[in-house]
């Protein structure tokens, strides 16, 4: 009995947190990455993940504010939300430019889930030669955790994708460090920047509801039997 009451607890206690983190509103297609610093704490979301406490830096050069940067969610398959940010991010030749951009994800169903992120980026030289770019991430959840980086130099390689998987944990601030270095020549340019977090699939609402009553039933029987 005091498992079932137990059970039926965590069951009640989940619908309501999910309830609770439901009123954060969907993240909005295309939006401006200066709506999304707008929400706060209160962020949006995109599946089963909350995306809040966004901030947006340059701190280095003459570079698009957050009212020119677009926000697009992705959920590209199965236990798989993101966010791809676009911009045109430039630096001209033998000049540097710079920015941080940073925001916190969690769960709204409360478990640590979150297990793995990628980080992928599209850069290229317009014109010239030897210009790159570099990406240092730190992923910070209730310990540190490990520190994506992605660089392109060369036009070589303007399409990069870097993943790291980790114990899951609830939450996590995603935080990017992102330079821009022009070549001899021309413009290097940035203009996409896209990070995906993968999640340990859990059973969904329904079925753990249909657990809990199977469960309810299986001590009615056991308590009639006692008495029989």
């Amino acid at each position: 009995m005091l498992v079932t009451r137990t059970l039926l607890g965590v069951l009640l206690g989940t619908t309501l947190f999910a309830g609770a983190a439901g009123a954060a509103p969907a993240c909005v297609a295309d939006g401006t990455l200066a709506s999304y610093i707008a929400l706060g704490a209160g962020g949006c979301t995109v599946g089963d993940k909350l995306f809040s406490d966004f901030s947006y830096h340059v701190t280095l050069g003459p570079l698009p504010d957050a009212t020119a940067v677009v926000v697009v969610p992705v959920t590209p398959s199965a236990n798989i939300e993101g966010l791809e940010f676009e911009a045109g991010w430039t630096a001209l030749a033998g000049t540097t430019t710079d920015f941080a951009l940073s925001y916190n994800v969690s769960t709204t169903s409360g478990r640590a889930t979150i297990e793995d992120a990628t980080l992928t980026a599209s850069a290229n030289d317009i014109i010239g030669t030897n210009g790159g770019v570099g990406i240092s991430e730190n992923l910070l959840g209730t310990t540190p955790l490990q520190l994506l980086t992605w660089n392109q130099s060369d036009n070589h390689a303007p399409t990069g994708t870097f993943s790291v998987t980790f114990t899951p944990v609830s939450s996590l601030t995603a935080s990017k460090d992102i330079g821009i270095f022009g070549g001899n020549a021309g413009v290097e340019d940035l203009s996409i920047v896209n990070q995906e977090f993968s999640q340990v699939p859990v059973p969904e609402p329904a079925t753990l509801a249909i657990l809990g009553m199977g469960m309810v039933g299986l001590a009615g029987i056991r308590r009639r039997r006692s008495r029989g």
